[in-house]
């Protein structure tokens, strides 16, 4: 129902993507995401952040396998539009990804471990 004051409000739950920061560069996961989604030939993807870029796994929506020179180079020019100088990209090509066996959920982006000083 509509607020008193007219407005409807909503409340969402769900995950959210990590940001992957690298020092003072903050990389949002859109920069990627929007590359990805956009290439007919991937189904489902994981993004691993490394120190200076991303590892990223594909699944092959079909049964040729995805460009990885095409990716590699839309990856890196979205990380280096977004800040990061002369990142890194490395492309897999897997069946399945991962998920955790207890929910069943992927994890989408998943970021460099915290600095055990930064716990």
């Amino acid at each position: 129902d509509p607020a008193a004051d007219g407005y409807l409000r909503v409340s969402v739950q769900g995950r959210r993507d990590e940001v992957f920061r690298y020092g003072p560069v903050s990389v949002h996961p859109l920069v990627v995401r929007t590359v990805l989604v956009q290439s007919p030939d991937v189904a489902e993807y994981q993004v691993r952040q490394t120190a200076g870029g991303i590892d990223v796994t594909v699944v092959p929506a079909g049964p040729a396998a995805p460009d990885e020179r095409t990716l590699t180079t839309r990856l890196s020019a979205g990380l280096a539009s977004a800040g990061l100088p002369h990142p890194r990209v490395a492309i897999r090509v897997a069946a399945a990804l991962p998920r955790d066996p207890r929910t069943g959920k992927l994890a989408r982006f998943v970021p460099l471990p915290l600095p055990s000083a930064h716990r």
